[in-house]
């Protein structure tokens, strides 16, 4: 998926209004014509979308790792994540 012009990802996802449900983003991407792959990953992504970004992320990641990046997106930055103890 990785050597897919983002061109070609934005148009199966064209016509989606963020934040969307992951629901309008497949739908949208089989409406477009999106392949079978394409469509799989999608079904990864958490149940709300905020924007193409993350789309973007989830369809260029290896089909292992796209579930998992989808869950674990927001537990990063100041205060989340692991701590140390010292």
């Amino acid at each position: 998926m990785s050597d897919t012009p983002v061109e070609e990802l934005q148009k199966y996802v064209h016509g989606v209004h963020y934040p969307s449900r992951r629901e309008i983003v497949v739908e949208a991407a089989q409406r477009n014509g999106a392949p079978d792959g394409v469509i799989e990953r999608l079904n990864h992504l958490l149940p709300r979308v905020a924007g193409p970004h993350e789309v973007l992320i989830a369809l260029r990641q290896p089909p292992h790792e796209s579930a998992y990046l989808s869950q674990n997106r927001f537990r990063t930055g100041p205060g989340m994540g692991r701590t140390s103890m010292s």
